[in-house]
């Protein structure tokens, strides 16, 4: 089975492509970084750019999944000065999710960070990715966790999938 799975943000969306039902997988990382300094709709059509790129050169079934994050319920914004990168946050996934959805048949999965991270902080789900996928991943070409927040996001599908087979059985 192939995954995708996108940690979306305006300055680094982590992004991967898992193919395998179980270890070792074949996966593909990448980090997208919109051009900085620009206005917010160029930044966003790079995202959009980017995941038709993406679809091209990997997808073969408009059925396999796409996991991508959603804001949840423990994001918020600081009065003082944060207030405007939360919206800036929601304005590229949402901009992103308008892209799969105009992908008619395209399945795809919305989660939010409190559904799939239960608790765990970024420093340790990186280092436990690592340990995972030695030979795809690299914690320090990944300073702010994105990939390894992709990954995750993969893995978390994979585990929910077994468990609903399992309770259908």
């Amino acid at each position: 089975m192939r995954i995708f799975a996108i940690d979306p943000s305006i300055r680094v969306t982590g992004v991967v492509v898992m193919e395998g039902d179980d270890r070792p997988q074949r996966l593909y990382t990448d980090r997208w970084l919109p051009p900085r300094k620009k206005d917010l709709v160029t930044r966003l059509s790079y995202l959009a750019d980017r995941w038709l790129e993406l679809r091209e050169e990997w997808d073969t079934d408009p059925m396999c999944p796409v996991v991508i994050e959603v804001p949840g319920g423990h994001q918020y914004a600081y009065a003082e000065g944060g207030g405007g990168k939360l919206a800036i946050y929601g304005c590229a996934v949402g901009y992103l999710l308008r892209e799969l959805y105009l992908d008619l048949d395209r399945h795809i999965v919305t989660v939010t960070s409190d559904e799939w991270i239960r608790g765990k902080p970024k420093k340790q789900r990186q280092a436990e990715i690592a340990m995972l996928y030695p030979d795809s991943y690299d914690p320090e070409a990944d300073p702010g966790g994105d990939v390894s927040d992709a990954i995750g996001l993969c893995l978390w599908w994979q585990a929910e999938q077994k468990l609903k087979r399992a309770k259908d059985v």
